[in-house]
C-alpha cells in the first residue's frame, strides 16, 4: 500500500516509520516504553511487516532497542550522544551561516528573528514540542 504527500509516495512502511520516529522525538513515546509489533500493527491496521521494518530502521538509528524473546523498548537518551550532536550542530550551523551571510536577503533575517523570538517564548512557556518545531523550521528559513 502506498500513500501520497505532495509528490512523494509513501509506503505504509515509512508512514508507520515516520510516524513512530515523530512520537518518539516529540517524547510522546517516551525513553523505557515498550512497544510491540502487534499493538502497532493494530494501531495502524497493517500486518506485522512493515511494523516489523520500521521497527528495525529505528532499531539502526538508535531509537529502539529490541531484545529478543523479550521485546521492544523506546531507547534511553544518551547524554554524551546528545552533548556530540549538540557540539557537531552548533559548529555545523555556524559555518552554514557564515557562507550564508553572503548572499542573505534582509527577509530572511526578519524570518530568522521571528523564529528565535518564537524559540524563546516557548522556553519561557516551557511549550518544547513548539521548540523542537521551530528548531528544525529554522535551517529552512535560510
Amino acid at each position: 500500500m502506498e500513500y501520497t504527500i505532495g509528490t512523494q509516495a509513501l509506503s505504509t512502511r515509512d508512514i508507520v516509520y515516520r510516524s513512530l520516529k515523530h512520537q518518539i522525538l516529540l517524547l510522546e513515546l517516551p525513553p523505557g516504553t515498550g512497544i510491540s509489533e502487534k499493538e502497532i500493527s493494530l494501531k495502524f491496521n497493517v500486518s506485522r511487516t512493515p511494523v516489523r521494518e520500521a521497527f528495525v530502521r529505528l532499531a539502526q538509528e538508535g531509537l529502539l532497542a529490541v531484545y529478543p524473546q523479550r521485546g521492544t523498548v523506546v531507547s534511553l537518551i544518551d547524554s554524551e550522544l546528545v552533548e556530540e550532536a549538540r557540539f557537531m550542530r552548533e559548529h555545523l550551523e555556524r559555518a552554514v551561516i557564515r557562507e550564508a551571510c553572503s548572499t542573505f536577503q534582509a527577509r530572511n533575517l526578519i524570518d530568522l528573528k521571528a523564529n528565535l523570538d518564537k524559540q524563546k517564548l516557548c522556553i519561557e512557556d516551557q511549550d518544547y514540542k513548539e521548540m523542537f518545531m521551530l528548531d528544525e523550521e529554522f535551517p529552512s528559513i535560510m
